[in-house]
């Protein structure tokens, strides 16, 4: 009889997930810039920016324009993220094009980086404008009026 031999914990392949948060947490300590590909519809279009915060299924990122311009935050889960690219020709031109940016901490709010968000962006009364499920729109645009842990009222 053969004995079966039981894989560690420690020595269990990665699932995708895995490997992108600790891809994400590597990428903010070292504050590099990062493109990423969340579209698997179309693969060309990606969010380029720094690595702000990386929770449990969640990462934030100070999102570059293509024009080297702040263009605010980016939040998503990590498990819409389908690509990570670092050290490209396009990356290591914004990262000479632009000082480190402004980088604010949300999760002090309440340990979720969308609800910690919107709560910051409701107290700033900045303006904010959601994309729901990769619709490539901007589903909704205004200033957040109330946060509960469903619900937005914009």
């Amino acid at each position: 009889m053969q004995e079966e031999r039981q894989t560690p914990i420690n020595d269990a392949p990665k699932s995708k997930y895995e490997t992108f948060s600790e891809i994400l947490k590597t990428l903010k300590i070292n504050h590099e810039i990062v493109l990423l590909y969340t579209n698997a519809n179309d693969t060309l279009k990606f969010s380029a920016g720094y690595v702000l915060e990386v929770m449990d299924e969640q990462f934030m990122m100070k999102h570059i324009s293509p024009d080297d311009m702040d263009d605010g935050i980016y939040m998503s889960d990590i498990a819409n993220i389908i690509k990570i690219e670092t050290n490209t020709r396009y990356s290591n031109r914004l990262k000479i094009l632009t000082s480190k940016l402004d980088e604010s901490n949300v999760t002090d709010f309440c340990g979720n980086l969308y609800k910690g968000m919107l709560l910051k962006a409701m107290y700033e009364r900045s303006i904010i404008s959601v994309e729901l499920g990769n619709s490539g729109e901007m589903d909704a645009m205004g200033f957040v009026l109330a946060v509960s842990d469903h619900t937005i009222d914009m």
